[in-house]
């Protein structure tokens, strides 16, 4: 009998982690995507988007047509997911970024990026990527890497929290308590005015989005 209990469990915890990591678009809208592969080959197909991107997913799980059996790629192969918009008037990108925290890139500790599928919050000189995170299924922690166009691994830069509480309230923002100046000082260097207002409490954590749109006019302005 405790023979038969240890040989269930075993495969109760298999199917659990068959279903987390290749199924997990169960009772899910899918929408129509197109997969861009690192070697620039697309697949046209549909793909389950929330899922996709509040998981840390080693596989992306999609349908050729809403018919056909489900099928998964690695998340390595991929550079890129396109879900055009119904009207076909615009797009939204997701983008597979590698990224690491603002601990390790203050220590310039490469060692511990990872690699996930993440949104594509705005382009310019500084990159912004979002995914995001359900807590107790109620609070949405929307994670925020910024990367330079020049460089390949992106930093963690903000968290953005939404809860039922604040939702009508505006959002409340949590970039890593007091290391937050220190970290935007050196993300944002190149721009003067920027640093200026980080150091004088004129920018807080809150201000995410206006000391990127910022620093992206600064340089611009000057041809990067």
């Amino acid at each position: 009998f405790i023979l038969c209990m240890c040989k269930i469990k075993f495969l109760l915890s298999f199917v659990f982690a068959f279903v987390f990591f290749t199924g997990a678009y169960a009772g899910e809208d899918l929408e129509a995507a197109v997969i861009v592969k690192k070697n620039g080959q697309k697949i046209e197909c549909f793909i389950g988007r929330q899922t996709m991107l509040s998981q840390m997913l080693k596989k992306v799980s999609y349908k050729s047509d809403l018919n056909s059996s489900k099928q998964s790629i690695d998340i390595e192969e991929i550079h890129q997911v396109i879900f055009p918009s119904s009207n076909g008037d615009s797009v939204a990108i997701v983008e597979n970024v590698e990224w690491i925290d603002a601990k390790d890139y203050m220590k310039n500790d490469l060692s511990k990026r990872k690699s996930q599928l993440m949104t594509v919050r705005r382009l310019g000189y500084m990159n912004v990527y979002s995914w995001t995170k359900y807590v107790n299924n109620v609070q949405e922690w929307r994670y925020y890497v910024c990367r330079k166009k020049n460089e390949t691994v992106g930093v963690e830069a903000n968290i953005l929290v939404i809860s039922p509480k604040n939702r009508g309230e505006g959002y409340k923002y949590a970039a890593f308590g007091k290391s937050f100046e220190n970290t935007y000082e050196r993300l944002f260097k190149e721009c003067p005015d920027v640093v200026k207002s980080i150091k004088s409490g004129t920018f807080k954590a809150e201000d995410f989005e206006a000391i990127v749109e910022e620093y992206n006019a600064y340089m611009a302005e000057k041809g990067k």
